[in-house]
């Protein structure tokens, strides 16, 4: 009879213990498909990080040209053109672009000079000038003639690009007294690089 008690109690025991090693098994394939799944679903993650952020970047691309373009846009549709005519013997600026000209200044440089000796001292300053409007500058039309002189203008349009116009008086006996007038839209006023120019306007 205690043979058979302890043959009893080995038995149980020994399934017991059988019973916790498959027990041991199954927590560890558990704990294996938990791992996978987190390395997957963190991959899943970080690619669609990885794909948020480069469509981010696209959009601000997207928003940075649009942005661009539509200044350029802005400008073609209002650009200021300065010129200088002649008003009953003095000089006057006028504006014939279709935008208006801001935060104008000028000089009266020597004819063959491109630089004046100081674009921190013009000659004289306007606010702004309307398009198909003209402003008085003060000088009469002799005071480009004798010596050569030029009159050269800075300004901007609504979108803050910076232009110059450079105006010469001309005369001959046939036809008498006239203006020249050559445009450059330029980067910076202390800068000599140019977007476009042209001349006889």
């Amino acid at each position: 009879m205690g043979n058979v008690a302890g043959q009893t109690i080995r038995g149980v025991g020994a399934m017991s213990e059988g019973l916790y090693r498959w027990l041991e098994i199954g927590l560890l394939f558990a704990n294996a498909v938990l791992l996978w799944f987190y390395v997957v679903s963190t991959r899943r993650i970080e690619k669609a990080s990885a794909q948020q952020a480069a469509t981010a970047m696209k959009q601000a691309e997207i928003a940075a040209s649009q942005t661009i373009l539509s200044a350029e846009q802005l400008e073609g549709a209002s650009r200021p053109i300065l010129v200088l005519q002649e008003v009953t013997g003095d000089l006057t600026l006028a504006n014939i672009g279709t935008g208006p000209a801001l935060s104008i200044k000028w000089w009266l440089w020597p004819e063959e000079d491109d630089r004046p000796g100081s674009l921190e001292a013009p000659a004289g300053r306007v606010s702004f000038i309307e398009p198909r409007q003209r402003c008085k500058i003060g000088l009469p039309a002799y005071a480009v003639a004798n010596p050569r002189r030029k009159i050269v203008c800075f300004y901007e349009g609504v979108s803050g690009k910076l232009y110059r116009s450079d105006s010469f008086q001309k005369q001959d006996t046939m036809v008498g007294r006239w203006y020249e007038h050559k445009f450059v839209a330029l980067a910076s006023p202390n800068k000599g690089n140019t977007e476009n120019a042209g001349n006889n306007a």
